[in-house]
């Protein structure tokens, strides 16, 4: 999974040759005080010994197959970082998930196809950003709904289509049209739009009147802004507090000045940026996956998006509403963010996405995490600074693709581990 992390020129075995090049490695010289006196030497000596795993399965797991990083995972095909899931096929990022089928990054959600970053969601099909929500197709930004197609920004709402509050027959005669409409083009071309494409679409500017007001095109290309200095607030000096405990307890002594370390702790692939909205002069948070690229031109700030929400299309257009003029019939309504934020939150800087978080600074997401700093997706962690995928953990420094982390530095595709740095594969070990 995702070779690009790893060093040009990397040597790969398969997880099940491991036993063989353990028992190979056994039979050299151990390394010498010399050899171990730091690290350009330690990987002098180790040389050519050095070897990446992939087909990594950990924990209690069965059935995996063509996949990489699981763990407590069973019945998956073709997926990487799937962790205490099952049935799971084609899919990336899956947590305390079941039967999901083309998503990234999912967590606790059940019967899904192309479901992106959602939370205790069910039966979804081409969504992201919807959380404890069940039966919405092509819907983005929604959270306590049930039963809402091509729809954007809504709470606590059910049956509707493009916004529109329909009668529980009207949705079902119309949801069973277009339920055929989105069969019948998967098994003519095997794929249909995705919903990042249906919201960052090339549009003109006629619809809504926020875009004749700001004067820009859906699709536009998105204006990036700087981040705002956070130096001098409490919430930064309770961020750089921790960073530099971190940094203490892992590496022997504190660092200072967090902000000039933050190259080296995250990537520029996965950093949060930060662009203007697409109706206002208001700055943007888009977080670091991939997907939300096609939409950063028409991203609007969280609290922008609530009130777009209130827009819906006419019941004529929803009558004739399909997959082929679904771009162009939803164009004043599907505005939406890549931002979103449930639970209790606090002391939270220039983050993306985060539920029940507090003193996290420029992640890209952020579950049930405090004391995190550029980073993307600790969850259920602590006191982690550069991670990538880092689930369950706490004192950790540039850690990735791993849970139940302590005290470590630079370990990745890894389970159980305490007090280890540069290692890879490795499971209960400390």
């Amino acid at each position: 999974s995702r070779p690009e992390r790893f060093c040009q020129g990397a040597k790969f075995i398969a997880e099940e040759e491991w036993q063989a090049y353990d028992a190979a490695l056994k039979k050299k010289a151990a390394l010498s005080i010399n050899d171990i006196k730091d690290v350009d030497s330690a990987l002098r000596a180790l040389g050519e010994s050095l070897y990446y795993s992939g087909n990594i399965v950990l924990g209690n797991s069965a059935e995996v197959a063509g996949s990489d990083m699981c763990a407590n995972a069973t019945y998956v095909l073709d997926s990487h970082e799937v962790y205490d899931s099952k049935y799971i096929a084609y899919s990336h990022g899956v947590r305390y998930c079941e039967s999901m089928f083309g998503c990234s990054t999912p967590a606790e959600c059940t019967f899904s196809i192309k479901n992106f970053i959602s939370r205790k969601s069910a039966r979804c099909f081409e969504v992201f950003l919807t959380h404890f929500s069940s039966d919405c197709y092509y819907a983005a930004n929604m959270e306590g709904c049930i039963e809402c197609m091509f729809s954007f920004n809504q709470r606590s709402k059910s049956h509707m289509i493009g916004n529109l509050q329909l009668s529980r027959e009207q949705y079902a005669r119309l949801k069973n049209k277009l339920q055929e409409d989105i069969r019948e083009t998967l098994r003519a071309k095997k794929e249909v739009p995705t919903i990042f494409e249906l919201v960052g679409g090339k549009t003109d500017n006629s619809g809504a009147a926020a875009r004749r007001a700001s004067g820009k095109a859906a699709g536009a290309p998105a204006v990036s802004l700087p981040f705002e200095n956070r130096r001098g607030t409490p919430e930064y000096a309770e961020i750089a507090r921790a960073f530099g405990e971190v940094t203490e307890v892992v590496l022997g002594k504190a660092l200072e000045n967090i902000d000039e370390y933050g190259g080296w702790l995250l990537d520029k692939s996965n950093q949060v940026i930060r662009v203007k909205s697409a109706i206002s002069e208001k700055g943007v948070y888009v977080a670091g996956w991939p997907y939300f690229k096609p939409i950063a031109g028409v991203a609007v700030q969280f609290d922008e998006a609530l009130e777009l929400g209130k827009k819906s299309i006419s019941l004529e257009d929803a009558e004739s509403l399909a997959l082929q003029n679904a771009s162009e019939k939803l164009m004043r309504i599907k505005f939406t963010t890549p931002e979103t934020m449930s639970g209790r939150n606090l002391g939270m800087l220039d983050c993306g996405v985060y539920f029940t978080s507090s003193y996290c600074y420029r992640n890209s997401s952020s579950v049930d995490s405090k004391y995190c700093a550029y980073s993307l997706w600790p969850r259920e962690s602590e006191h982690c600074f550069g991670c990538y995928f880092l689930f369950s953990s706490s004192f950790c420094l540039r850690c990735h693709n791993s849970s139940f982390l302590t005290r470590c530095f630079e370990v990745n595709h890894s389970k159980s581990c305490t007090d280890s740095y540069f290692c890879h594969n490795c499971e209960n070990v400390y």
